[in-house]
């Protein structure tokens, strides 16, 4: 808050700001986000804060960089559909933190791919949850003489270079990555090339001292298929992008279809906004199963930081251990997802489990669409797992292929 208040106010201690807006302005951070917020049971802002800590909030890339944030996103350009949830006080420093929150046409309905309880159908061309990912990467640098970093200049590219590092010096220069998406290249004895394994990536800014090397890099996250989104009222859902959706009349065609199966006690709450706040009506064109209207109407969505593109853990390429000649385990090491004789005859086999993992990976994974017939859906599991193991019920026929291939 400080910062801020030094950046738009010229006020350098908290003492100033207290005596200019008063001690409740900095200890009010309970404010009703939505008023329609249906919880009774406990304080209405629980869940709204809940659901905010992992939000992608519309902003600018100005505090990551000022504090050179390890890890955060945010949405970088405002949209049409971003919109001020409340009219912030004009005092001076309020308005510059208006929360905007993207504001889509949301109908409740089962369509194609909609059909899991946390199923969100997404219109193609929204733009209105596409991210900004910002990296901060450190290196600890041990040289006795000058060190220059130079850096690649470019635009986004599928290249994974970062810079240069240059030492002038009589020891051997030493570099160790605090990230694990780092990785070193010596070219000569005092010249090491950084590359980053998450391209394609921008570098925005460096700081380089005596001892430590920072680069913070951003990179675009376009809203994909299993990404996860969020309503005020603390209710999540898994994203599935479509092309078209069904018009709702003449003229309106929905941002969001929400399964109806997905009505929980948060829903009521987001009904209510969308009746009172959002311009909520009744299509004209379709209808559901039993002929009853279908309702639609505008409320409050925001992505949240979990991104599909970023939760592959089922590698058919991955370290071996020399020695148990099984993947390495976790990602952070190039490891996979190991099955071995224990997890197959003690487990799988044993126990009758081969049939809950044949539920569980093929009926009850995150939809998407496959790439021949868009308007079947499977599971995503099914896309990471059918090459390296399929799986039968136990008192069947039990057949594995080998889960992992040597890396050469």
């Amino acid at each position: 808050m400080v910062f801020w208040a030094q950046k738009l106010l010229q006020l350098n201690t908290m003492e100033a700001l207290i005596e200019r807006f008063g001690y409740d302005f900095i200890t009010s951070f309970h404010v009703d986000f939505n008023p329609l917020f249906m919880h009774n049971a406990f304080p209405k802002n629980t869940l709204a804060f809940n659901a905010l800590k992992n939000a992608v909030l519309a902003t600018d890339a100005r505090y990551a960089h000022y504090f050179m944030d390890s890890l955060s996103a945010y949405a970088r350009q405002l949209t049409p559909y971003h919109q001020i949830v409340q009219e912030p006080v004009q005092d001076g420093i309020s308005p510059h933190f208006a929360l905007r929150v993207p504001h889509v046409v949301v109908s409740y309905m089962s369509f194609l791919g909609c059909t899991q309880e946390d199923g969100i159908v997404c219109r193609q061309d929204v733009n209105a949850f596409d991210c900004c990912r910002f990296y901060t990467i450190r290196i600890k640098m041990k040289a006795d003489g000058l060190v220059l970093f130079h850096l690649v200049q470019r635009d986004a590219d599928e290249t994974s270079l970062v810079g240069t590092v240059v030492h002038f010096g009589e020891t051997l220069l030493q570099l160790e990555p605090f990230s694990i998406h780092v990785r070193t290249v010596p070219i000569k004895d005092q010249v090491i090339q950084l590359h980053f394994n998450k391209p394609p990536f921008r570098v925005i800014q460096h700081y380089l001292s005596a001892h430590t090397l920072s680069i913070c890099l951003e990179q675009d996250h376009w809203a994909s298929t299993g990404d996860k989104l969020c309503s005020f009222h603390g209710q999540k859902g898994v994203l599935r992008l479509m092309k078209t959706l069904p018009l709702l009349d003449e003229r309106i065609q929905p941002d969001l279809l929400v399964n109806p199966y997905s009505l929980f006690r948060m829903t009521p709450g987001q009904i209510l906004e969308g009746v009172t706040r959002g311009e909520g009506r009744d299509a004209q064109t379709v209808r559901n199963t039993d002929g009853q209207v279908v309702l639609d109407a505008k409320t409050f969505y925001f992505p949240i930081a979990y991104w599909s593109s970023e939760h592959f853990y089922a590698p058919s390429e991955c370290t071996m251990d020399k020695i148990l000649h099984q993947a390495v385990k976790g990602r952070s090491r190039g490891g996979g997802m190991r099955l071995g004789n224990m997890e197959l005859f003690n487990g799988l086999r044993g126990n009758g489990l081969a049939a809950c993992f044949e539920e569980k990976i093929f009926e009850h994974g995150d939809r998407i669409p496959n790439k021949d017939n868009p308007t079947i859906s499977l599971p995503k599991s099914v896309e990471l797992v059918k090459e390296d193991a399929r799986f039968f019920k136990c008192h069947l026929k039990y057949q594995t292929n080998s889960s992992v291939m040597v890396q050469k």
